[in-house]
């Protein structure tokens, strides 16, 4: 019987792992094809290759380059850049040897499981299995991609049917329209931007809607089947596919209500513990990485919870779209919380960058002073959240803010005058 076994080797399966082998040899680590962290195989990181090289690309578009040999280029170095990533992650599964197991895991009991016909038994067990791109079509059209496949064309079509236009739909999207490619967006919602801040949530959704060409209301049930489509609507997890509602007679979001935010324990079943992209939480790979090892400490029984660090999230488009702080204490009125709104549309080192667009949204605790929350849809958005993110983590106030040099002429100047209209 194994001390702990680890059941996906992603973000929060690896970081697990590392904790793990620092208190016992006796663990187990399994993980089916294709192996790689989601940010590193289909996330993160090829979308960010493909938005630098979008950027390039419209850069140099002047000069009456071939568009499909550019576009196939682009799509190379993607995949190129992409399984150098994950190559690291390869070699670190290549060298646990027998404690590295390939195949697909299912609970067969509360304490064990069957890989590839064999059985395996243990005391504690983490799932870090990980999510998959969710759809709203599963047939019916030739040319159906997710983002999961996106990555694997070698050639990218003249036009394209976005549906859904959340984070990596933006990103998407706009790295396509760079590209010389004519895209069709959808999405139910007018404010589809994800902002904790009304104003900032309709500015930049309008900006989007008018870009993108973004339809708004009730999405296309068909296409033709020359036409592309590619659906960004999401990610869910990968728990249903362990066999857990047949052995433990719960379905995976009786599952998800059960798991214990500090430990991320299942409350029911105490010895299993649930982290990253599994537990439905916030896929984003920084707090995968942190549940991996709290979910390891607690396997071995250290009484470790989960630190409440301050929550960020960034979507890399043009302007970038930033989210800094606890929403509960936003909006808490018993927090006595002021804001302050302030336009980029005339920031002077922003326009130099060539964006004409912008406004954030500051929320500040007025009893203490403290900034407590950001919603930033500006350039280099993402440095700015960052930023606040180390202001918030040490409590600084608003005066500490304004006592910190702001370089001029930077983007940082409009953030100075935001704070300052607290």
């Amino acid at each position: 019987m194994y001390d702990v076994i680890i059941i996906g080797a992603g973000s929060a399966g690896l970081s697990a792992l590392k904790t793990i082998r620092k208190y016992t040899d006796n663990y187990l680590i399994i993980d089916k094809p294709p192996h790689g962290t989601t940010c590193a195989a289909v996330g993160c990181m090829p979308s960010k290759v493909l938005i630098q090289e979008s950027l390039r690309y419209k850069e140099v578009s002047k000069y009456k380059l071939d568009k499909k040999t550019e576009r196939i280029k682009i799509m190379k170095k993607v995949r190129k850049l992409r399984d150098h990533f994950v190559s690291y992650v390869l070699k670190d599964l290549d060298n646990l040897g027998d404690k590295f197991v390939v195949g697909e895991a299912l609970f067969t009991s509360p304490h064990s499981i069957k890989v590839n016909n064999k059985e395996y038994s243990f005391k504690k067990a983490i799932l870090a299995v990980g999510s998959r791109p969710r759809k709203l079509f599963e047939s019916g059209q030739d040319n159906l991609i997710d983002t999961n496949s996106f990555f694997e064309l070698e050639e990218l079509p003249d036009e394209i049917n976005l549906v859904g236009t959340g984070t990596i739909g933006l990103e998407l999207g706009q790295a396509l329209r760079n590209l010389d490619i004519k895209v069709k967006a959808y999405n139910r919602r007018a404010d589809f931007v994800s902002s904790r801040s009304k104003k900032v949530k309709e500015y930049a959704s309008q900006h989007f809607t008018d870009e993108l060409n973004i339809s708004i209301g009730e999405i296309p049930k068909n296409f033709k089947n020359d036409e592309y489509v590619l659906q960004c609507v999401g990610r869910i997890s990968n728990l249903d596919n362990l066999n857990l509602e047949s052995i433990f007679g719960l379905n995976i979001n009786e599952i998800f209500n059960e798991i214990d935010e500090a430990t991320l324990a299942w409350k029911k079943f105490p010895h299993i513990f649930i982290s990253g992209d599994s537990n439905n939480r916030n896929t984003i790979l920084h707090e995968a990485t942190i549940e991996g090892k709290v979910s390891a400490l607690n396997a071995l029984e250290t009484g470790k919870t989960l630190d409440k660090f301050v929550p960020m999230s960034v979507t890399f488009t043009s302007p970038q779209l930033a989210s800094i702080g606890f929403y509960d204490e936003i909006k808490n009125p018993s927090k006595n919380v002021t804001s302050s709104l302030q336009s980029f549309e005339n920031q002077g080192r922003s326009k130099i960058k060539g964006f004409d667009k912008g406004l954030i949204e500051l929320f500040m605790n007025k009893e203490t002073e403290e900034i407590i929350g950001a919603e930033l849809f500006c350039a280099d958005a993402e440095y700015l959240a960052h930023f606040l993110s180390l202001g918030m983590t040490n409590n600084l106030k608003k005066v500490d803010y304004l006592r910190t040099p702001f370089y001029h002429p930077t983007v940082m100047e409009g953030l100075k005058s935001a704070i300052a209209k607290l």
